[in-house]
């Protein structure tokens, strides 16, 4: 079962806080409708023992979320929560499924590193090695030094959670960064600078699934808008459009 923000216990809490976040929609304003929804999410972190990130909403010009992880800031585009005249209940819903989508993938990244970070402490232990916050930073790229210290004093892992980190780091940092670097090289978005399934199952594939980071988020993302929005099935939601996470490994793209 997968841990984390991705324990179906933790997606329910969010998905119920998501619902309960409607009736306050149509007398907030977008940066206040946006910061609900990540508070949201930024709460289950802390409650699962990472580190919070510093929230961000504002206007990223061709940018819905992203998670920094060298100061450990989570930005979040309150454009998506800008609604129209006469929006309908619907429109509301797909709105509020799109940011439970957006942020949840973010704040996973953000767990991801945290957890990362734990495994590198864990793994200097397993050495009889001292377990110093400061390295931990510094292997890993972050630069508040908070992060990696609460790092290096977490509780030990799970099996189900080391694996998992593994997985990342190697993506990241290991055997697998080359590949990531590759990729980033090729500057994807959601939209990607072409458009129909070629690209979708080609270039930008490579990126949502072939990156273990990136199909983790993006599972723990599609998870949340798809249970979100099972009570309403006429709801249009574009994101969930995307390709179910399959991996293929590195070699298939």
């Amino acid at each position: 079962m997968p841990t984390g923000l991705r324990n179906p216990a933790v997606i329910g809490r969010i998905v119920a806080a998501m619902a309960a976040s409607e009736a306050n929609w149509a007398g907030s304003l977008p940066r206040q409708r946006t910061l609900a929804i990540a508070n949201i999410v930024v709460a289950e972190l802390r409650a699962i023992g990472v580190t919070p990130p510093a929230v961000q909403v504002a206007t990223f010009p061709g940018l819905a979320g992203q998670f920094d992880f060298g100061p450990w800031t989570l930005q979040v585009d309150m454009g998506m929560a800008i609604g129209r005249v006469g929006q309908t209940q619907d429109e509301m819903i797909a709105k509020i499924a799109e940011l439970g989508d957006t942020v949840t993938h973010e704040a996973r990244h953000c767990e991801q590193w945290f957890r990362m970070g734990r495994l590198l402490a864990s793994q200097r232990r397993a050495r009889g090695l001292f377990v110093d916050g400061r390295e931990i930073c510094n292997r890993l790229g972050i630069d508040n030094r908070a992060v990696g210290d609460a790092a290096a004093g977490a509780g030990v892992m799970t099996n189900a959670e080391r694996l998992e980190a593994e997985e990342w780091y190697e993506s990241v940092y290991g055997g697998g960064s080359g590949f990531r670097e590759q990729t980033f090289a090729l500057e994807l978005n959601a939209t990607g600078r072409a458009t129909g399934n070629a690209w979708q199952t080609g270039a930008y594939a490579r990126y949502q699934r072939g990156l273990a980071e990136e199909e983790d988020a993006f599972g723990i993302g599609t998870a949340v808008q798809r249970q979100y929005l099972q009570p309403h099935p006429g709801v249009n939601a574009p994101q969930m459009t995307r390709h179910a996470p399959v991996r293929r490994g590195v070699t298939t793209y």
